[in-house]
């Protein structure tokens, strides 16, 4: 089943066209890569199909319906979670707190944001960070962080933006071991 269909996508900002007459579709249940040198367009089309830019042209159809004209905390109560290549952490907040952000797209009670923010830390390997300020941990913890934030929205496609970048050898092992629990273990696409 087509969970996200893209169909001649274009960006432009005035005279620069940022994607070009991009066409790809996503099955729901896959684990799919994105990659190109910087200045690509990458993060550009995340932000077009996350809502964040208004197309210059095209469609974009996430679990059947046409997403095109919607704002992103449209396509977020839909479904569709994205990080970001450099994360701002919510003001003075845990990375409990942040990742009850994600969660109270889905609930207004803090308690059940809060048990599902420690059940999704508790799958990423990271309920040992929950009192942390996100601003202390280092690159690698704070990815994984945002990650778990996007997972609060309970999305059926997240879309990780830039997340090994800036990472070593090591961490970028750790981060590819979530994202393929995300995906085997909690059953997103991504």
């Amino acid at each position: 089943m087509t969970l996200l269909e893209v169909q001649h996508l274009t960006k432009n900002f005035g005279g620069l066209t940022a994607n070009d007459d991009i066409s790809f579709q996503m099955e729901k249940g896959e684990l799919v890569g994105l990659i190109g040198p910087n200045g690509a367009g990458k993060t550009t089309l995340f932000n077009c199909i996350s809502g964040l830019h208004p197309v210059t042209s095209g469609r974009i159809v996430f679990d059947g319906e046409d997403i095109t004209p919607l704002k992103a905390h449209e396509v977020a109560r839909r479904g569709l979670a994205r990080t970001f290549q450099v994360y701002v952490a919510a003001g003075d907040l845990t990375v409990e707190e942040n990742v009850m952000v994600g969660c109270f797209m889905k609930t207004a009670s803090r308690s059940r944001a809060r048990a599902h923010a420690d059940q999704i830390l508790r799958e990423l390997n990271i309920r040992d960070l929950s009192d942390y300020m996100v601003s202390e941990l280092p690159v690698a913890a704070q990815k994984r962080v945002t990650m778990a934030t996007a997972i609060g929205s309970d999305p059926k496609l997240l879309l990780l933006d830039e997340v090994a970048a800036g990472l070593n050898p090591n961490e970028v092992e750790a981060i590819m071991a979530s994202i393929r629990h995300v995906h085997d273990e909690m059953g997103i696409t991504v």
